[in-house]
């Protein structure tokens, strides 16, 4: 744990270690690692959430303050700070808080960049009230000296210079030559030392199904979840009425997804509502977390949708029976009909409608196998588009040998192949 140290502390200090946190933000602090001693903290520290993004190549001099810093107990100002890469790997990002006994929090966030054209680190700060600043960073001997300059929230300047320098995972800082408009402040000298957690195991979040919990209306109530699954770039989702196909991109936490494109079959107004959202909702998505579990997707700086994984089932064929199952593709191909067909099981028969005319018969099925017996049929006549499906549809159901039920879908096997897909109709 670090700690926090100050020279002759009496209450008068303790207001200027504060101004020194309003004049100095505790983030540039921390973000402007030392160049020395620092290769035993890299081994602990390293990739603290996004293993697989790095940043550039010059943020190899301050890679080592990825993870979480934290005060010890008997610390005269607690503060917590988390480190981390930005979604795209190119910005090193300090959020952080700092409880002055007595004051209000006060929290920030740093971004850190790599200058090409100066050939060093600069950093920008925003402060939870409104404040923000920017620093230069120079390379010294026995570690870095900031100079930064910004504007507080009641509109004064505030500038300051830092020297920094540790060993062995500690940090010292000495804030010196700190001002906040007219008035100048003592000198401060901080320890810190980083907290050695070990890396979280990574959770991917494909390959499985996830399920809809709320959007930004507020919780999803609809009868029929949507969801979302990602499986080798292709995306599979379920908008509550109609599936939704296309592809993704995803790089550590930046995940985006293109060439969406929806069956347009009809449903109530409240489940369109729902799927308008929901569709509308991952063609702005930017980048995704994962929170206790959760898949949460992200538009930018906001949250726009959270998720719960759906722990597969076997699959029962109960949940199939007295159930009537709307047709939507059929052999790979969407169907897109103003009266599709429909098939409901009860004990041993079935109830159909091609599209034109009603069937019915029998139907044989195990744990895992399904075939349909003799399938009676009216004779009436209809538009041609609709007699073609049907009849094809009639003609599949006489191949069919197998099932699976998957996100609220029943689908019809041949030979392990899908051939026809069904929803829950409303």
């Amino acid at each position: 744990m670090k700690s926090i140290l100050f020279r002759g502390i009496n209450r008068r200090l303790m207001v200027w270690g504060i101004a020194c946190v309003v004049g100095c933000p505790m983030g540039s602090c921390l973000a402007a690692g030392p160049q020395v001693g620092t290769g035993s903290v890299a081994a602990d520290s390293q990739q603290e959430k996004n293993p697989a993004s790095s940043g550039p190549q010059e943020f190899e001099k301050l890679k080592w303050l990825v993870g979480k810093w934290t005060t010890g107990s008997g610390a005269a100002i607690p503060a917590e700070a988390s480190a981390k890469w930005s979604p795209d790997g190119k910005f090193l990002i300090l959020d952080y808080s700092v409880s002055p006994p007595g004051f209000p929090v006060i929290s920030a966030s740093d971004r850190i960049a790599w200058d090409p054209s100066g050939k060093t680190f600069r950093s920008w700060t925003f402060r939870g009230d409104g404040g923000f600043g920017q620093a230069n960073w120079v390379e010294r001997e026995q570690g870095w000296m900031i100079r930064y300059g910004g504007t507080h929230s009641d509109g004064r300047q505030f500038s300051s210079t830092l020297l920094l320098q540790g060993a062995d995972g500690k940090l010292q800082l000495s804030a010196i030559e700190r001002w906040v408009g007219e008035e100048q402040f003592p000198d401060l000298v901080l320890e810190l030392e980083h907290e050695r957690s070990q890396p979280a195991p990574l959770v991917s979040i494909e390959n499985k199904t996830w399920e809809l919990t709320r959007m930004e209306s507020g919780p999803c109530r609809a009868k029929n979840l949507p969801t979302l699954s990602l499986t080798n770039q292709e995306v599979q989702a379920f908008g509550g009425i109609n599936q939704i196909g296309g592809q993704y991109q995803k790089q550590g936490e930046s995940l985006r997804f293109r060439n969406l494109v929806s069956t347009l079959m009809g449903g109530s107004e409240a489940a369109s509502e729902v799927e308008h959202e929901f569709s509308s909702m991952l063609e702005r998505v930017t980048r995704y977390t994962l929170e206790d579990e959760q898949l949460v997707l992200w538009a930018g700086e906001k949250k726009v949708a959270w998720f719960n994984e759906r722990k597969s089932e076997p699959a029962s064929f109960e949940q199939v029976r007295n159930v009537t199952w709307e047709l939507v593709e059929l052999k790979g191909m969407a169907v897109q009909s103003d009266l599709p067909p429909t098939l409901r099981f009860a004990d041993g028969t079935l109830e159909g409608f091609g599209g034109v005319n009603q069937m019915n018969g029998t139907f044989n099925q195990t744990e895992a196998t399904l075939s349909f017996g003799p399938l009676r049929s009216t004779k009436r006549g209809g538009p041609q588009p609709a007699m073609q499906l049907e009849t094809r549809f009639g003609q599949l159901l006489e191949t069919v040998d197998g099932f699976e039920i998957s996100q609220d879908q029943l689908l019809l096997l041949k030979d392990k192949d899908v051939v026809a897909k069904f929803r829950r109709q409303e």
